[in-house]
């Protein structure tokens, strides 16, 4: 096991599980060799609740003595307060104003959301990062929706709950914060303005009638779950700069036809394109790294994944994803209509999810016996047969999982007995059954290539090549229909 996970290096396998509802932030504890110590110390300062880190101070919360006009100091102990926490004031009732100070650089997710009395809100130019529905539930929002259906601070664009149609991103927003168009179903077309660098974490997650969004080449950043749920979105094309598809961001697109990733892409993230049901196929650029395991579960019309070759990290063989080497399969594509597949000797190791969804397959060939199978019931399909040699690590794979199996044959034979060949047994196994018709069948079709002593055991019109003849001989044999080959 140890020698696959250190060949799989750049396929992600997850060991937590990621929810499919907005993020929430959570705090890092830091704990060292000797003793476990916390990363910050909390205090309180007036009615306010905050964390004090080495350099600056978090606003975290309020007491229940705390006043309904608030005034957020800018420094406390002398440190600098650069940002309001997830959840801070969250549902604080009876809150009815907040400054907050210059230098506040960020607002956390709900950080006053709930708060049903909140008509006013100060916020100095310093803020250039908010968080996930940060004033949801708010008089102060909802006054800001009346004036313009487009709420922006600071350049950024907060809130377009009210948009409907076509709409047009006004010129000067440099970015779209976290869920500002959460379930916009009414949105159709999405145009935003050059110069806009970042769009946040859910900013369109499930606008269900958005057929088409333009994204700037000056976009770097996209968020998580950006696009979660845009059933209607037919095709997209990340601009150059961006580095990284992070979890959900295209999950559940399910029109998604046609996707361009940049060549500036390093890494694809658990769920970035999972459900994306009619994405026929893939093409990773040549500086991506890294890529999660079980890319494309449930896009069961994807029937390729392509790789530039001037990737050093991943391959492609017939539209099925490998190591640079191809010494581990990582990915064959769910939509792929082939009902056999060979997986030859020189393959060493299968990925975790390396065959998830892939209903087509009604038979698996793994050619070594020592394959590392990644032990999981969705690294090989279940309907499958798992051919294999006896003793082989498939055969320990189909027995733990229940799944079928049948013998190819025994270990591979020494040097001196791989000369020797039976007439017809074109996989070379020591008989002859219907794994040579499929192994001829695959040859015809320039899906393999057969070794001097393969065409010698199906050569049988003296022609030097295999062909649809050989192979009807050999399947009257294998049903009696003819005696001898």
């Amino acid at each position: 096991m140890k020698k696959i996970l250190a060949i799989l290096g750049a396929f992600t396998m997850l060991t937590v599980s990621v929810p499919r509802l907005p993020v929430q932030e959570t705090t890092v504890i830091q704990a060292s060799a000797e003793e476990e110590y916390e990363d910050y110390t909390e205090d309180v300062y007036g009615s306010l609740v905050y964390k004090k880190y080495a350099d600056y101070i978090e606003i975290s919360g309020y007491t229940d003595e705390a006043e309904n006009e608030i005034t957020i100091p800018a420094e406390i102990d002398g440190l600098p307060v650069t940002s309001i926490g997830t959840l801070a004031f969250s549902n604080f009732y009876s809150l009815t104003s907040v400054i907050i100070p210059d230098g506040v650089t960020t607002i956390g997710n709900r950080a006053f959301s709930g708060c049903t009395s909140l008509t006013s809100v100060t916020i100095p130019e310093s803020v250039q990062s908010f968080g996930w529905y940060v004033f949801d539930y708010t008089p102060w929002l909802y006054q800001k929706q009346e004036e313009n259906p487009f709420v922006i601070i600071n350049h950024i664009l907060i809130d377009g709950a009210l948009c409907k149609g076509e709409i047009i991103v006004p010129e000067g927003v440099t970015a779209i914060s976290a869920t500002a168009f959460y379930y916009c179903s009414d949105i159709i077309s999405v145009t935003l303005p050059d110069g806009i660098t970042s769009i946040g974490g859910g900013a369109f997650s499930n606008c269900s009638s958005l057929t088409s969004v333009n994204l700037p080449d000056s976009i770097t950043n996209i968020g998580e779950e950006a696009f979660y749920g845009c059933s209607a979105l037919t095709s997209i094309a990340v601009p150059e700069g961006v580095t990284c598809i992070l979890p959900y961001t295209f999950y559940e697109c399910s029109s998604l036809t046609s996707i361009t990733l940049p060549d500036t892409l390093i890494s694809i993230e658990s769920w970035a394109l999972d459900d994306c049901t009619a994405l026929t196929s893939v093409f990773i650029p040549k500086g991506v790294t890294s890529i999660a395991s079980g890319f494309l579960k449930g896009c069961s019309a994807a029937v390729s994944i392509d790789v530039d070759e001037e990737n050093t990290v991943f391959s492609s063989k017939d539209g099925v994803l490998f190591n640079k080497e191809q010494t581990v399969l990582l990915r064959f594509p769910s939509g792929n209509e082939q009902t056999e597949y060979v997986i030859p000797e020189t393959v060493t190791g299968i990925a975790f999810h390396a065959f998830r969804d892939c209903s087509h397959l009604l038979s698996i060939r793994i050619e070594n016996p020592d394959c590392e199978i990644i032990e999981n019931k969705y690294t090989l399909p279940e309907q499958a047969v798992i051919y294999g040699y006896e003793n082989s690590t498939a055969q320990a794979y189909a027995e733990k999982y229940g799944y079928q199996f049948e013998v190819i044959g025994s270990e591979p034979e020494t040097e001196s007995r791989a000369e020797e060949f039976l007439s017809g047994d074109a996989d070379l196994s020591g008989k002859v059954d219907i794994l040579d018709v499929i192994t001829l069948n695959r040859a015809i079709l320039g899906k393999e290539t057969l070794t001097e002593n393969q065409i010698k055991a199906i050569d049988f019109n003296q022609n030097g090549k295999p062909d649809s003849e050989e192979s009807l001989m050999i399947l009257k044999y294998i049903t009696g229909l003819i005696e001898a080959l």
